[in-house]
């Protein structure tokens, strides 16, 4: 986050110890989700550190402790420069996609309206079912606007204040029918964000999805603010902005393959 809230989470910091001690009893050391939880404290610490900012001895001793008793120097998180973060914004695919990260932190400088609608046309390429093509786009760049419509999404504080634009996403209703298809919409729309955010990548303008799990209240606010009608379901926010000269991004280890995948 650009604005840090310091010495923020000490109850999840308690939880994760003792989870982190409780898994490492029964299953040891060697698990790649233990690892990234580890990093997650040791970066904490570390941030707090190198801020001159002190973490209660309760909270900082237990760290110690715990990340002790691991190998290595796993971290949470990783520090670029904007023309790091975009260097393989040109290159073949399996770089190109895996230099990508959720950004949220942006600069005051604006993004032309053209470049969204470059990004939002190459992401017209993503399949829907039956090729109906339901994707709906509401692109907010008024300052007024965005905060009114952040205010209904709960997972842009400490950053949502910074999005130079604010992308909406929906679905429209009535390219399904029958209960077997009602959710058809969601993953559509999840086929058009995903191509959508690697197309800003491509552009290179940072973004970061935000979820529209919101009660019918807040999304019908978010409708009258953007104009968007009943016939229309509210997916997914995408916050957008210029990407400042240096940039903290989350490791976000993902899991191994042959953790998810089953071949038959």
């Amino acid at each position: 986050m650009p604005d840090r809230r310091w010495n923020f989470g000490h109850d999840k910091i308690t939880d994760l110890l003792k989870l982190c001690e409780k898994f490492i009893e029964k299953h040891g050391t060697d698990n790649e989700t233990l690892q990234c939880a580890i990093g997650v404290l040791r970066t904490y610490l570390k941030e707090h550190e190198s801020s001159g900012v002190k973490v209660p001895d309760a909270i900082s001793s237990k760290i110690s402790l715990l990340t002790a008793k691991i190998p290595g120097e796993s971290v949470a998180q990783k520090r670029l420069s904007k023309d790091e973060y975009f260097s393989l914004a040109d290159s073949k695919f399996p770089e190109f996609t895996q230099s990508r990260s959720s950004i949220r932190n942006y600069t005051s400088e604006k993004i032309p309206t053209s470049k969204i609608m470059d990004a939002i046309e190459i992401a017209q390429s993503a399949p829907s079912a039956c090729n109906r093509q339901p994707i709906r786009v509401y692109v907010l760049q008024d300052r007024q606007q965005i905060d009114q419509a952040l205010t209904c999404q709960n997972g842009n504080r400490g950053f949502g204040h910074l999005a130079d634009t604010l992308i909406v996403i929906t679905y429209s209703i009535s390219s399904y029918r029958g209960a077997q298809e009602r959710h058809f919409g969601w993953i559509d729309c999840g086929i058009f964000s995903m191509n959508l955010m690697l197309a800003l990548h491509h552009l290179k303008i940072a973004c970061c999805p935000l979820n529209a799990g919101m009660s019918t209240k807040k999304q019908n606010l978010v409708r009258e603010i953007c104009g968007i009608p009943t016939s229309e379901a509210v997916c997914l926010f995408l916050s957008c902005g210029n990407l400042p000269n240096n940039v903290d991004i989350a490791r976000s280890t993902r899991k191994r393959v042959e953790d998810i995948v089953k071949v038959l």
